[in-house]
């Protein structure tokens, strides 16, 4: 699955969605016994750990331009909620990752002097 828009921003060619086959709904935690065996402690996730890395791949380059929209809108976008919407038509509402190293957006030249860009974005759900 790719992502083909964000925030009001339309990207020249989709990222892909990386977590998108990965179950994300439950989460759990272990704890060892005296005797060695474990509990685990289960629980439902919260959507807001629903993480979308959106990676360039092979087929995902942006434009200069596009590649620093994104940037500013990353910039701008603190404590607000981002729409994207993806390759189905379908839309979700997601938030930059600022927590990640490196920054929530993050591209380079394909190659130097490049006017076209690969990347990876990250964002979570809302």
């Amino acid at each position: 699955m790719k992502v083909t828009k964000i925030g009001g921003i339309t990207l020249d060619y989709g990222l892909w969605w990386k977590e998108i086959d990965i179950a994300s709904d439950v989460t759990a935690t272990t704890e060892k016994t005296l005797d060695g065996s474990l509990i685990v402690f289960e629980q439902a996730n919260r959507i807001s750990a629903q993480n979308l890395t959106l990676e360039s791949r092979d087929d995902g380059w942006q434009k200069k331009a596009t590649a620093q929209a994104l940037i500013n809108l990353a910039n701008g976008s603190m404590g607000v909620d981002i729409n994207v919407e993806l390759s189905d038509l379908s839309t979700m509402q997601t938030r930059f990752r600022y927590e990640v190293d490196g920054g929530s957006v993050q591209f380079e030249p394909i190659y130097d002097g490049a006017t076209w860009y690969k990347g990876t974005i990250y964002m979570a759900g809302v």
